[in-house]
């Protein structure tokens, strides 16, 4: 069982007690609850409080490749991509899902291969998600 639309810990923490595999930390879009916080600023939290006790998904904001290197470094263990591939699949049918597809992994590497290295150390101090937070609102 998965539970989406999680932004509070004690939530996140309530849905490992009652036996779910993982969450979707996700305000829907912003849509139907208009003036939560992203999912972004409360990715970090729920992360340090629940990770390894259960998968972390998370959605709504996420529009480029960075957008995902930012969420899994913020906490997450996969980032969904919700309108974005509707729009290419409306726009060109498969075609147009398979070259989103090829531009997130191509912004992905790119992240990936600037410095992997430093990139990497500062996603997993706590000290960088809270900058990464910042930098998303």
């Amino acid at each position: 069982m998965i539970i989406k639309g999680i932004l509070d810990v004690e939530d996140a923490k309530d849905a490992v007690k009652f036996g779910a595999d993982g969450i979707v930390v996700s305000n829907h879009g912003g849509r139907q609850l208009d003036g939560v916080m992203s999912s972004a600023k409360a990715l970090p939290a729920i992360a340090d409080a629940v990770k390894g006790d259960m998968k972390i998904f998370v959605d709504s904001g996420i529009r480029t490749g960075l957008d995902v290197v930012r969420m899994l470094a913020l906490g997450a263990d996969c980032a969904m991509l919700g309108r974005s591939y509707i729009y290419a699949l409306a726009a060109q049918g498969q075609a147009g899902v398979e070259n989103l597809l090829d531009l997130y992994e191509k912004r992905d590497a790119r992240c990936h291969d600037i410095n992997r290295r430093q990139i990497h150390s500062r996603f997993e101090s706590r000290f960088a998600r809270k900058y990464l937070n910042r930098l998303s609102r």
